[in-house]
């Protein structure tokens, strides 16, 4: 069978399309200056190149010269609903160059899994994805991540959908966050810090599943034809009919796909707080260490210039974006 594509997409699908635009859509500095803009921060010793970071000065700042009496949690929050606020101005600012895009005709025949690391849902609007297409995880679930924020739980499996007569099942994920819900939003050096428990619980998960459907009796890593048969049952996952609003199954988050699917990253740089994804590519490799070359899952980097994040990916250099996007949509 053919292996299925997980496409792994950040701000670069706003620069691809918006050029040299300072949008608050393509740049984290852009959006937080802005954030501190609306809301008369002083920034003095704010350092936007580092955004996490910067993000956390914004919200100590902010604190400290706010005059009636907020908790930190709840100036955190006005400043998420700011972010908010800014993007959705945003896309309503830019809309007409995304249609114009180039690559619009491969997104909307595009299926398969795409964990789209921004905020908005631009890129979800161009897949077809309507706002209300969201399958929610059941109760159940959440509470079973013993260590895992409820926040992030929610976005190991919170995903959009989209059933096309003619070319089946497209799903996106926001393990980021989205503007939907504004206290999702993934921004400070709290929450990505928080991001490789998260990983880590659903990682064992997928272990313990592993072993369940390969009867591996605890041996760490899978075999070639091991990972052909629970392929086979995670694509038999995405073939069912359009899930109802609740989903119980707690093995069917987009860790699982990434475990599994050949994964392309494009627009998506990894930046130095992506401990938590740079700690899964690490673990899959290591997992699918013993699988023949020849059947072992591709990962690829796709970009138009030398900007290699990690070594434990292809990559694969285009010579226009177009081009980068032809490789990973088709």
């Amino acid at each position: 069978m053919n292996r299925p594509k997980l496409l792994i997409i950040g701000s670069g699908f706003h620069k691809n399309i918006l050029g040299n635009c300072n949008s608050s859509l393509s740049c984290w500095k852009t959006l937080l200056k802005e954030v501190a803009r609306r809301k008369n921060i002083d920034t003095t010793n704010v350092l936007f190149d580092q955004p996490a970071l910067a993000w956390e000065s914004l919200v100590t700042n902010l604190i400290r010269e706010k005059t009636e009496s907020k908790d930190a949690s709840q100036t955190e929050q006005e400043l998420r609903k700011t972010v908010v606020k800014i993007l959705n101005e945003e896309r309503t600012n830019h809309y007409e160059k995304y249609q114009k895009c180039s690559f619009l005709n491969l997104l909307q025949v595009f299926k398969g899994h795409i964990v789209n690391l921004n905020f908005d849902h631009l890129l979800d609007e161009f897949l077809g994805i309507q706002p209300n297409s969201k399958v929610k995880p059941s109760d159940s679930i959440i509470t079973k991540l013993e260590k895992a924020r409820k926040k992030d739980a929610k976005g190991l499996y919170r995903r959009w959908q989209s059933k096309r007569d003619d070319a089946g099942l497209v799903t996106v994920w926001h393990p980021h966050g989205t503007v939907q819900a504004y206290k999702s939003l993934r921004l400070g050096l709290r929450d990505y810090g928080f991001q490789p428990i998260l990983y880590s619980e659903a990682f064992n998960l997928f272990k313990q599943w592993e072993r369940e459907k390969c009867a591996h009796n605890n041996k760490q890593k899978i075999t070639t034809q091991d990972y052909q048969k629970i392929l086979e049952k995670v694509v038999e996952w995405d073939n069912q009919k359009l899930p109802s609003q609740s989903n119980a199954n707690r093995h069917n988050h987009w860790v699982s796909r990434f475990m599994l699917f050949d994964v392309y990253m494009i627009g998506a740089g990894i930046s130095e707080s992506e401990w938590g994804l740079r700690w899964l590519l690490v673990q899959r490799h290591r997992n699918l260490a013993r699988i023949a070359p020849k059947n072992r899952p591709k990962t690829v980097f796709l970009d138009v210039k030398e900007n290699y994040p990690t070594g434990l990916m292809d990559y694969n250099l285009s010579a226009s974006w177009d081009q980068a996007w032809h490789k990973a949509l088709t």
